[in-house]
């Protein structure tokens, strides 16, 4: 699949990009909180083991250890935000605040490469540092949304010549189109004329959609007329986000990387790695039909860790890697 994306796999994407523009306009909360109960802990670990499969071999190690260090440090902020008997009010600017420094600490892989991708890692790293000191509760939000398009880039990275141009095509129609469509209204137009009645409320007693725009909305979008359409396009896009990390990313996984020293965890063989995740699914799904929030929460924990490293990774994707770091 080096040379981009089989038709097989096209019609995958195209399948899942019209199934879920449907039931995110249908049952906008229904779509997030099922998928996020079915997908949500199998997606960060079939991603982690990707992004370590993929560059652990082809980085610094110490570049990766730093990145994996302050990571450890979010984590254990948002742990006591968590726990804390009071509001931790600087905590969101904190963590913003490390953010920077990962994507700040990425540039060292930028070195070599042409200058306007350095000028991006450049921007991406003042927009974070903008971000934690003026809005970063906004900002955090904004990022929970834009975090969904990171496939569009560990696949170009993978592709190379007219397969990379092809992907970056389709997938600015999957990824940046149908959720314009989405979130414009059109297809909440189209699907009522049909007599498709929008649903706001959720399985696994998620509750209502009201209270749950906060995931993808700042709190100041919340009165808006249109907050319900752009939460039903990010649940679009969260339902693309899930196709291509489980369904494309284990295709494009190297051979051998697995046996490799270079790398941080000795995964397990596919067929054995795919019980696992099975297991993982379920035991996700049964605590979140137990008690959806505190699942949610939980699982933030892990969604930071694989959220956080795609920031440092695609900027260092940007420049050519070596196969094997020095």
């Amino acid at each position: 699949m080096s040379d981009g994306l089989s038709a097989k796999a096209w019609l995958f994407l195209g399948a899942v990009a019209l199934v879920s523009a449907v039931a995110a306009t249908v049952s906008p909360l229904g779509t997030y909180a099922f998928t996020l109960a079915a997908f949500g802990l199998v997606h960060v670990l079939t991603e982690l083991r990707y992004v370590d499969r993929r560059f652990s071999p082809r980085l610094p190690f110490g570049l990766t250890a730093t990145w994996l260090g302050i990571i450890g440090v979010i984590l254990l902020l948002r742990v006591w935000r968590m726990t804390a008997e009071s509001p931790v009010g600087h905590g969101p600017a904190i963590e913003l605040g490390l953010v920077a420094v990962l994507a700040a600490s990425a540039l060292f892989a930028l070195r070599d490469a042409p200058w306007p991708r350095k000028l991006i890692g450049m921007l991406v790293v003042g927009g974070l540092g903008y971000g934690a000191w003026v809005a970063p509760v906004a900002t955090l939000v904004l990022l929970a949304v834009l975090h969904n398009l990171t496939p569009i880039g560990f696949l170009a990275e993978r592709f190379q010549g007219r397969g990379r141009r092809v992907w970056l095509v389709g997938a600015a129609v999957l990824f940046l189109g149908v959720p314009l469509l989405v979130g414009g209204g059109v297809t909440n137009a189209v699907l009522e004329r049909l007599g498709w009645i929008t649903q706001d409320t959720g399985p696994l007693g998620s509750g209502t959609l009201e209270e749950h725009l906060g995931v993808f909305l700042p709190a100041a979008w919340h009165g808006r007329f249109d907050a319900a359409w752009v939460f039903d396009a990010a649940a679009d896009l969260q339902c693309m986000h899930y196709a291509v990390v489980i369904g494309l990313l284990p295709r494009l996984e190297p051979a051998s990387a697995s046996d490799a020293a270079s790398v941080y965890v000795r995964w397990p063989a596919r067929r054995v790695w795919m019980m696992v995740l099975l297991l993982v699914a379920g035991v996700g799904f049964a605590y979140y039909a137990h008690d959806f929030r505190d699942a949610r929460a939980v699982y933030g924990l892990f969604a930071l860790v694989h959220a956080w490293i795609e920031v440092p990774i695609l900027l260092a994707a940007m420049a050519p890697l070596p196969e094997s770091a020095a």
